[in-house]
């Protein structure tokens, strides 16, 4: 069936699929499951419209090679219930969705304006039943994050939207496992032979339906591979008005920052800038503000007369960004007393610009060997750690030969909070810092400093 992005092809596939809102984007269950039912035999169609029977293992492996583990955590904020919902309602937004035609909608908003958050809601809605009935597609998404790898490499977005294009549309797996015969995994590492397939694929008109992928953080993605992406883009852009219109679509959302290579790039598609918005980003704001305040109230039993100033006064800064919003609301809620003196202090001295916010932070750290050496690690590291990998790798000392004799705290989360403040964000016992922009201010301002550096032994 048609209807859902989530119905498969065979009795015995199963919904779940290697996200539950995580990078990958398909809602539902663990991996395990999700490879344990899809691998059962099944008939593709291969050109020629010749049936053939996949084999079971080449079918397992192709699915396999495509599937990387690494980035299964929910990394986006929650959304507040009421925020982003304006976006359904707009002219290039709708003209995108409802036309039964590939396209590609470029939506741009500079650093911690609520892309990611924005990009998150919309899958959830396009999966909808509601959206399902309208537009019946399947829906993939991927969220670059460059801290990690994998995550800001666009070969493995592609891989990342074929695995959960084949999960749910199996019959598509032909197009990969042609590529599989011929290159084992190693099609898996080449850019246009993945770009093609998944183009091909989502183009079937025998075998496919309609496609939507939603991309997050272009600008998160490594130069090389996102010169790649920007090209096949613009080539699929200017190929649209070539195609016939007949079958099933491929439509691309892209969010980024609006830097100069993908601006330059992107300069002739439809495009939605986040900043030609401030009404009902303001009013996103405010939503966000209440819901956090209230809930700092709740839990701190705070009076409503000093909630009710608290959203106020920060309402005041509401044509700040919702990172702005979010950093000042995490000093708020990191603070150690909750009173009026102490609130006042925090509002009367707020920062107005994001570096001005993180210098704030980074003067409150400890200036102790350990909350420096804490920083270098998560800053260098390749992708996110654990709080027991940074436990080890913080604690190691000259003269330590063996896991076994780093003496290691074992109160590390706390260790943290205090040493890192709210750079900082802990979530499924993994360390991230608060957002990308936290890592360009201390890389520019704080990493080539000598009082900066340290030894690590």
């Amino acid at each position: 069936m048609e209807g859902s992005s989530i119905q498969l092809e065979s009795p015995n596939d199963s919904p779940t699929t290697h996200l539950d809102k995580t990078e990958f984007g398909q809602s539902g269950g663990n991996a395990g499951v999700m490879m344990g039912n899809a691998i059962q035999p099944y008939i593709y169609i291969a050109h020629g419209s010749t049936s053939k029977e996949c084999d079971e293992d080449e079918f397992k492996n192709c699915l396999q090679c495509l599937y990387k583990a690494d980035s299964h955590e929910e990394r986006n904020l929650d959304r507040v219930e009421g925020t982003c919902e304006w976006f359904l309602e707009d002219e290039k937004y709708r003209r995108w969705w409802r036309e039964q035609k590939s396209d590609l909608l470029w939506v741009s908003a500079g650093a911690g304006c609520g892309k990611s958050v924005l990009a998150n809601f919309l899958v959830d809605e396009l999966r909808s039943s509601k959206s399902q009935q309208i537009v019946p597609s399947t829906v993939c998404s991927f969220f670059f994050k460059d801290d990690n790898d994998y995550q800001k490499s666009a070969i493995f977005a592609l891989c990342a939207l074929l695995h959960q294009l084949f999960v749910v549309k199996r019959r598509l797996i032909y197009h990969a496992v042609e590529e599989f015969k011929v290159k084992n995994a190693a099609f898996t590492k080449d850019f246009a032979t993945l770009w093609k397939i998944l183009t091909m694929a989502a183009t079937d008109k025998k075998n496919g339906g309609n496609v939507i992928c939603i991309i997050d953080g272009l600008d998160e993605c490594e130069p090389r591979t996102q010169k790649q992406l920007i090209e096949s883009f613009i080539g699929f852009h200017q190929n649209l008005g070539t195609s016939s219109g007949n079958g099933p679509f491929l439509k691309f959302l892209v969010t980024s920052r609006p830097d100069s290579a993908i601006e330059n790039g992107f300069h002739s598609l439809e495009t939605i800038r986040l900043e030609d918005t401030p009404t009902t980003t303001c009013e996103d704001i405010k939503l966000v503000i209440k819901a956090r305040i209230k809930s700092i109230g709740e839990r701190e039993r705070l009076s409503k007369d000093l909630q009710d100033n608290l959203v106020r006064r920060l309402f005041d800064e509401a044509e700040q960004t919702f990172l702005w919003v979010s950093l000042v609301l995490k000093m708020i809620d990191d603070s150690a007393n909750f009173n009026q003196e102490t609130l006042n202090e925090i509002l009367s001295t707020r920062p107005t610009t994001l570096d001005e916010i993180y210098e704030k932070i980074f003067t409150q750290c400890p200036k102790t060997k350990m909350a420096r050496k804490t920083l270098h690690i998560i800053i260098a590291a390749a992708r996110p750690l654990s709080l027991d990998e940074i436990n080890v790798a913080s604690s190691i000392k000259h003269g330590n030969r063996s896991f076994e004799s780093v003496d290691r705290s074992p109160f590390v989360e706390n260790m943290l909070k205090k040493n890192c403040r709210s750079f900082l964000r802990i979530q499924d016992s993994k360390v991230y810092l608060v957002h990308q922009t936290a890592k360009d201010f201390l890389i520019k301002k704080y990493i080539p400093d000598p009082l900066f550096a340290i030894s690590f032994v």
